[in-house]
């Protein structure tokens, strides 16, 4: 071999060997900001069990915390965007109640203050599956995490983020999850999967 070819061949071994050890050229999905944007896009792209749970019937879930609600809603608000029928009807106090197939349910609470606006939230969505309601919980989660960053843990063992409302009313939020357990008597109903989520206001 001519000596004047050795540097060419050098040359072309290491382009070969670095060409062979370039990492995997596949990127990594981009990590989803709390914009307005990524977030509604995040809501959207969740499951149809997790938007029936944060939405409402007008698809505006994504602007809103809770079933399109939020602290500071009036009433009124209530027949627009809840999505259940309404169980309870107290000045303090509203209940609904959503059937999400023949089994499962969902029951939702709102609390109003002197002024009679929302101060607060409840809804629990009971599910047969543990595995399904395990899901709903970690998507949720995942959704309020990019929404007000991390969490910390509550009272009663609820994940917890503080946040401010798109109307600034400052306000913690909840998640938990319940397993479901299989009586021990002769009944072939189990026990609901519970999600918990818990809105109201706060002093921070």
């Amino acid at each position: 071999m001519n000596k004047a070819h050795l540097p060419i061949l050098a040359l072309a071994l290491t382009f070969t060997v670095l060409w062979s050890c370039k990492p995997d050229a596949t990127e990594k999905p981009k990590a989803l900001t709390n914009s307005k944007d990524d977030v509604k896009w995040a809501f959207y792209h969740s499951g149809d069990l997790f938007v029936k749970i944060m939405g409402d019937k007008n698809g505006q879930g994504a602007d809103k915390i809770l079933r399109g609600l939020n602290i500071g809603d009036h009433p009124d608000s209530l027949a627009i965007k809840e999505s259940g029928a309404l169980q309870v009807d107290e000045t303090v106090m509203k209940g609904y109640f959503q059937d999400l197939n023949d089994a499962e349910f969902v029951s939702s609470y709102y609390y109003f203050d002197e002024n009679n606006f929302m101060s607060g939230a409840n809804v629990k969505v009971n599910l047969v599956s543990d595995s399904t309601a395990e899901d709903l919980y970690y998507e949720l989660k995942l959704y309020f995490e990019q929404k007000y960053g991390k969490s910390f843990h509550g009272l009663n063992k609820y994940e917890t983020w503080n946040a401010l409302s798109v109307d600034s009313f400052p306000y913690v939020i909840g998640l938990k999850f319940e397993r479901g357990v299989f009586p021990e008597n002769d009944s072939i109903e189990p026990e609901f999967s519970k999600v918990l989520i818990n809105l109201e206001e706060s002093d921070f």
